[in-house]
This record gives structure tokens, C-alpha cells and sequence, in this order.
């Protein structure tokens, strides 16, 4: 298969009931606490940088993200240049947080 100028091999059944299985897995581990489904794009960039298993569409990051950071982020980032976008990505969260305890504050 051809996407967006990569080469992604076939993936057989087997391969793709794996996948859904290690997601429905990592999706049990949290409970309640279905941040996958949250429409705020810090705290799912914020919990899905620090989960190996993509729980959210790879879209729907690449959005988010580009959000939390600012700026457009393309494929070749997230392919090439994650753990970067990783470490830009924690420090633009823990600004977020803090700007927001600051004027949140009695």
C-alpha cells in the first residue's frame, strides 16, 4: 500500500487483530480515564506521547499536536523526528499547565 509517498506493507488479519487487541489492552489499563476521547488537544497529546500504543486516529494527533506546538507537523515529523516533537511537546504541555495554575490562582 501507498500513503503519502511511504511504502506501508500488508498487513494480514492476524497482524491486525494483534494490533487491536495490544489498543483494547492499553485502552483497559486506564479505566474511566478515557482521555482518548477528550476534544482538548493538550491532554491527549499529553497522555498519548507517554503511551507506546496509538489509542487516538493518527490524524487526530498529527492535529492536536500541531496545535499543542503551534505549528503544522507532517508526516515526515511524527516519522522521522518523534522523540524531538516528544521533548518540544512536554515543555510547551508543562507551559500550558503553568500559565494556566497562574491565572487560575485565588
Amino acid at each position: 500500500m501507498i500513503n503519502r509517498g511511504y511504502y506501508f506493507p500488508a498487513v494480514d488479519i492476524k497482524t491486525l487483530k494483534s494490533m487491536r487487541e495490544s489498543q483494547q489492552a492499553a485502552m483497559e489499563k486506564y479505566g474511566c480515564r478515557t482521555w482518548w476521547r477528550s476534544r482538548n488537544p493538550y491532554v491527549v497529546v499529553h497522555r498519548q506521547i507517554e503511551e507506546p500504543v496509538l489509542l487516538v486516529n493518527f490524524d487526530q494527533l498529527q492535529q492536536y499536536l500541531g496545535e499543542v506546538l503551534g505549528r503544522p507537523i507532517y508526516t515526515d515529523d511524527l516519522i522521522s523526528n518523534y522523540r524531538q516533537l516528544k521533548r518540544v511537546a512536554r515543555s510547551m504541555i508543562s507551559r500550558h499547565v503553568r500559565e494556566f495554575h497562574r491565572t487560575h490562582q485565588k
